[in-house]
């Protein structure tokens, strides 16, 4: 895959638990099939010691944890944001965010005008996803909202990005009404504009059965669909 991205791109880490290693994982491997491109280098914050221990035991090279997430976010110039939500409340609002960086949330359960307050960051830096634990493989579906074009291209790396224009389509996944999430994101998939095509659709199936798998037998997934 071709990318534009630069390849002394740094990113950041804040937060190294199960998503977060996942992300990473698969920015440091490259696929011959799916995109080579890799950062230049990682720093992850010493939150979630074993996993980021475990992340820099097996790219040493690629893979620095950083002494606090101040110092993670000094040395790059995209930061991941990964943190339980009650521990990003307490501690974002005490971080120094430069105000050229981009940020992008994997915190599911954070609204976006909620990270805007706790970031200080205007809505061209700042970016809501939700990536899946098959990002290590470069591989699966990546809601994200809004859409932005340098994350857009640094979400292709590691998965299909689905840009959204309204975070509703975004939150379906994760509001408390569990036993509808999986046929209300299908269903809205069905209003997406003309360039989604049943490949993306497929994947948004794929991301709805893994959010409620009980619901896999009553929603046909929108590839095995004939009209």
């Amino acid at each position: 895959m071709a990318t534009s991205l630069e390849n002394g791109l740094v990113l950041g880490l804040l937060g190294t638990g199960k998503i977060g290693s996942a992300v990473m994982s698969g920015y440091c491997t490259p696929v011959a099939d799916k995109s080579t491109w890799v950062p230049k280098h990682i720093f992850v914050s010493p939150r979630g010691t074993e996993k980021a221990k475990a992340l820099h035991a097996r790219f040493p090279n690629h893979v620095t944890i950083a002494s606090s997430n101040q110092a993670v976010i000094d040395h790059s110039n995209i930061i991941f944001i990964s943190l339980l939500p009650d521990v990003a409340r307490q501690e974002l609002p005490l971080l120094n965010f430069p105000q050229h960086v981009t940020i992008v949330s994997m915190m599911a359960t954070i609204p976006y005008q909620e990270l805007l307050d706790l970031l200080r960051l205007p809505r061209s830096q700042v970016v809501r996803t939700i990536p899946l634990p098959s990002s290590s493989r470069r591989t699966g579906p990546i809601l994200a909202y809004p859409p932005h074009p340098l994350v857009r291209e640094l979400l292709q790396q590691i998965g299909t990005p689905v840009m959204v224009n309204e975070e509703s389509e975004v939150t379906t996944l994760v509001r408390p009404d569990r036993e509808t999430r999986s046929r209300s994101l299908i269903l809205a998939s069905e209003d997406w504009d003309d360039g989604h095509d049943q490949f993306l659709l497929c994947h948004v199936w794929h991301v709805a059965t893994m959010v409620c798998p009980k619901r896999r037998r009553y929603v046909q997934p929108p590839c095995s669909r004939r009209d």
